[in-house]
């Protein structure tokens, strides 16, 4: 069973570095995505931000789409981020807490 990360605090590769290391070192392994694992990120991307802007388009009609707009804003980065880190795991050097120059 695999276990999912919902920060990058607690990724093994990346204990012992600074908050942006830990970014800089996830952007690059985020831009190893194959075809499908980006298709994938995006794809979940999308099934958040079409609803997203579809209630925001009938918002005059009914003003309690605000309440699901906002649900959705906020759900956002708490679906989509894991799924980002954890396809991203596979791509990091096992060791990036040691190695700085990964790239």
């Amino acid at each position: 069973m695999t276990k999912w990360y919902f920060s990058t605090k607690g990724i093994p590769a990346l204990y012992g570095l600074s908050f942006h290391e830990r970014l800089r070192i996830l952007d690059r392994a985020q831009m190893r995505f194959t075809v499908p694992e980006k298709l994938f990120v995006n794809l979940c991307k999308l099934s958040i931000l079409i609803p997203l802007f579809v209630l925001l388009v009938n918002l005059p009609q009914n003003w309690f789409n605000l309440f699901w707009i906002a649900l959705l804003a906020c759900a956002f980065p708490l679906i989509i981020r894991p799924i980002q880190l954890n396809i991203s795991v596979k791509y990091l050097p096992p060791t990036a807490a040691k190695e700085d120059n990964y790239g």
